[in-house]
């Protein structure tokens, strides 16, 4: 009897305990995301009177896609407002604050140079990995430290600068991203936003430092 008992225990047990594992992976975390940039002050000024129109988004709806067992920053109910708002807001406080341009603006009578973007992908994403789904009828190998999460970001923008006149002065490319694996023990959901922003710092970076090697053809 008492045998039966446990095997009884262990039946009812064992789908309790892959529940709970579940839970403390996944997560019923709730996040909001807004792009945001957080460099140094550029190290030389463009000196020129810049005119910036909003971002184009052109990132795939796979970046916006909803994270199965995880989260995404660019998801609809996640992020604040649009993607390309967001962008083009971050984009210019961060030239303006860290003195990329003599003078950038939304709005701007008689500018030197007009800025306009693309946003070619940006995804930030984290959550269950093809091991952890792998292992669910073997969950309690989690405890033991599996890398069974993962967050993966990626960040692809285009600025081009032009003339008022619409003619093209140059097109800048800039790339930031990566992925890491993590045990059950650390809260992926709450990473993702900051590795998000930190990929998007990496590509303005590069943007930033192309652009202070044209300067004097866009200054002149």
């Amino acid at each position: 009897m008492a045998q039966n008992n446990r095997a009884l225990i262990r039946v009812y047990l064992k789908p309790i305990l892959i529940f709970g594992l579940l839970i403390s992976v996944v997560g019923c975390v709730s996040i909001s995301y807004k792009p945001s940039l957080s460099l140094d002050q550029s190290p030389k000024t463009i000196k020129a009177r810049a005119l910036l129109h909003k971002f184009s988004d052109n990132s795939p709806e796979e970046d916006k896609d909803t994270k199965l067992g995880g989260v995404s920053v660019a998801e609809p109910g996640t992020i604040e407002g649009d993607l390309a708002t967001g962008v083009t807001n971050a984009i210019l406080s961060d030239f303006h604050n860290n003195r990329v341009f003599l003078e950038i603006e939304k709005s701007m009578e008689h500018p030197d140079v007009v800025i306009q973007g693309r946003i070619v992908r940006f995804s930030g994403k984290g959550g269950m990995n093809a091991l952890g789904w792998f292992t669910i009828p073997i969950s309690i190998v989690w405890l033991l430290g599996l890398q069974v999460q993962t967050v993966e970001e990626e960040v692809l923008i285009e600025v081009i600068l032009e003339r008022p006149d619409g003619s093209l002065i140059g097109k800048y490319l800039g790339h930031g991203g990566d992925s890491e694996d993590f045990s059950m023990y650390t809260q992926v959901a709450l990473s993702a936003p900051s590795r998000t922003n930190n990929a998007f710092g990496v590509a303005i970076t590069k943007i930033r430092e192309q652009m202070i090697k044209d300067e004097v053809k866009i200054v002149q």
